[in-house]
């Protein structure tokens, strides 16, 4: 790695570690426990990915491309995940349920509009059940729509008859903390995996992704453009959830996961600039 190299990707990772930094610190954890978990990544990596000619890699090996001793490697390989969270969390369960309500045409009027349901039905009448096992398989019913009303995406409307008030689901007050930090690692991982893809050497099919901003806004100004960005974002998620609700469901083993995630940030030019404090 050439010197130019080694600089700007440790300058990528200072503008990277800041905010994490400021995330953990904020929630009481400690350097010493965020980098015993990043010793784990490492190891865990190295272990998985970074063997030679497709071979079983060796503890030896992982110990020299990352520096640490073959006995703390050898430590690290038998701990345990600190965080294996599955991406089949209740976030997920829940947002594939409200999208199948509202764009799937079995749970539909004649209008396009979602149905009010009831909690369960006969004959393959659609249902809060029949609902839950497509989108959700596997998964009690009955968990599922307490977790949608509480947050106050589907409300009780009449004995057993449900109606859908929100199509997306974001965990509210203290119990949904735990969920939006899943979130939050789920959307870095996310954005992390396809930028480090496009930065592999040679890479010939990279992914999408773009940044656009604009430096110079005033306060008055700052705030047209939140209310303009929050609308284009919700009008372009709505296209792509559509388009891809009418893709047929697939049912095999090397089956993947394809999306497009938005977020709208917005910084003090005179605090803060890419790789600075703030």
């Amino acid at each position: 790695m050439s010197d130019q190299i080694r600089n700007a990707l440790i300058q990528a990772l200072v503008m990277l570690f800041r905010p994490l930094a400021r995330f953990a610190l904020r929630h009481g954890l400690s350097f010493r426990a965020c980098s015993d978990l990043l010793k784990w990544c490492f190891v865990d990596v190295a272990y998985r990915e970074f063997g030679v000619d497709g071979k079983k890699n060796s503890k030896s090996r992982v110990a020299v491309i990352t520096g640490i001793t073959r006995v703390e490697v050898d430590r690290v390989l038998k701990t345990p995940s600190p965080a294996e969270v599955s991406r089949e969390e209740k976030y997920n369960r829940a947002t594939r349920v409200l999208t199948g309500w509202a764009e799937d045409p079995v749970f539909q009027d004649t209008d396009g509009k979602p149905l009010i349901l009831p909690f369960s039905a006969s004959d393959d009448m659609p249902s809060i059940e029949s609902l839950v096992y497509r989108y959700s398989g596997g998964t009690p019913a009955r968990p599922v729509l307490d977790e949608l009303i509480r947050v106050g995406c589907v409300r009780e409307v009449a004995a057993k008859r449900y109606e859908l008030v929100k199509r997306f689901y974001v965990p509210i007050n203290e119990e949904g903390l735990a969920e939006k930090m899943h979130i939050l690692g789920f959307s870095v991982q996310t954005l992390m995996e396809t930028l480090a893809h496009n930065l592999e050497p040679g890479q010939k099919q990279p992914r999408f992704q773009r940044i656009v901003l604009r430096r110079d806004l005033s306060p008055e100004q700052l705030q047209q453009v939140e209310a303009l960005l929050r609308a284009a974002g919700q009008d372009f998620a709505d296209q792509v959830d559509h388009q891809l609700c009418k893709l047929p469901k697939q049912a095999h083993s090397n089956s993947a996961t394809a999306g497009i995630g938005l977020y709208y940030f917005h910084y003090s030019n005179d605090s803060v600039s890419e790789g600075g404090s703030s």
